[in-house]
């Protein structure tokens, strides 16, 4: 939360310095002073996530156990101690870590991100436009192949001092490596559920005086605000197994499980942006844009519980003496950085009159 704060404020001073610098005025630039506009737009958005994370998981059986283990239910003690797990002689391996990291953004979802973009604009002077922003993205998520291999996780912030105040610049951050023989194996394949986003922005944009017969102005611009994303789940399937202790065989069943993979939640936004107006008259322009947009990261689901599986054929509570996952903790994403391109069209009028003259 403190880190998205001192982004924002950030964020505010830069675009502060830029509109003042945008508000100049050399009185023959291609804008009609004091006059309000309407843009409709539409386009595509790819992006990448900065800093992929790696997805975490607790395994509470991994160490070895001191038995007999009886089957709940039945009275009938089966497991020999070399054969059953237990989390209290190894517990550094009950925190384990996927060895590979989150896949692309453009493997989570389509990277054709569908981007749609409604302005209202007003003409401060010649060259300089103030406008409000709303726009709407949305891509479809993808069927996704997680690798199994887990090992021993790394831990969070190693080396350096360490603080009790509150004001320690100890970032903690880590490459986050993992190294050594895998701990576990749990491969499993994903539906992702689309990806849908809403914003707000305010922004400025500079024209430069038009050339090309006075048709075509290029401008600049800067916008900042909030991006509201939905929740993405994950509809993940996974496979059968097998283990086999004292000569006998126990499978577990093929199970799907549906939890939500992120969270909703509100992201600070800004970007700037580069494009070209092509005036049709003083009431009708198209506009084509090229952005650079970076927002805050997803908010990854901290918990998602995965479900104690039973072997076929045995008393209900039998999966606990298996090495089983019952938690992940979903890989961060890092800030999206996207690069929206769209076109539109802009209609501008003034209150005072209707007409729509030549460029």
């Amino acid at each position: 939360m403190m880190s998205g704060m001192k982004t924002l404020r950030v964020i505010t001073l830069v675009s502060v310095c830029a509109a003042s610098v945008l508000a100049r005025d050399n009185g023959c630039g291609p804008l009609e002073a004091r006059r309000w506009g309407l843009l409709v737009g539409a386009g595509a958005a790819p992006g990448f996530f900065k800093n992929r994370g790696f997805t975490q998981a607790v395994d509470p059986y991994l160490g070895l156990a001191s038995c007999p283990i009886t089957i709940p239910g039945t009275g009938v003690t089966t497991l020999a101690c070399d054969q059953v797990y237990n989390v209290l002689t190894t517990p550094e391996n009950v925190f384990i870590q996927r060895d590979c990291s989150l896949p692309k953004f453009n493997k989570l979802f389509t990277n054709g991100v569908v981007h749609v973009t409604g302005q209202i604009s007003y003409n401060v002077c010649n060259n300089t436009q103030y406008f409000l922003e709303g726009v709407y993205e949305r891509a479809t998520g993808s069927c996704v192949t997680y690798a199994p291999n887990l090992s021993k996780a790394p831990a969070f912030c190693e080396g350096g001092s360490c603080e009790s105040s509150c004001s320690s610049s100890n970032s903690c951050n880590t490459s986050c490596t993992v190294s050594g023989t895998p701990l576990a194996s749990f491969g499993y394949t994903a539906k992702l559920s689309t990806y849908q986003a809403y914003g707000g922005y305010i922004g400025a944009r500079y024209y430069w005086n038009r050339v090309w017969c006075d048709r075509f102005s290029f401008f600049t611009g800067f916008k900042v605000g909030m991006l509201h994303r939905k929740q993405v789940c994950q509809n993940a399937t996974i496979p059968a197994s097998s283990a086999i202790i004292n000569s006998v065989t126990y499978s577990f069943a093929a199970r799907n499980t549906v939890q939500p993979l992120y969270c909703k939640s509100n992201a600070v936004s800004g970007g700037v942006q580069i494009g070209v107006d092509y005036c049709i008259n003083d009431c009708w322009s198209v506009l084509v844009g090229v952005e650079f947009v970076a927002t805050s990261p997803f908010k990854a689901n901290r918990n998602l519980q995965l479900p104690i599986v039973d072997p076929t054929g045995t008393a209900t509570g039998f999966g606990r003496n298996f090495s089983q996952l019952t938690n992940l903790v979903v890989a961060p994403t890092g800030a999206l950085l996207q690069f929206p391109i769209w076109a539109g069209v802009r209609w501008e009028f003034d209150l005072c009159r209707n007409s729509c003259n030549e460029c």
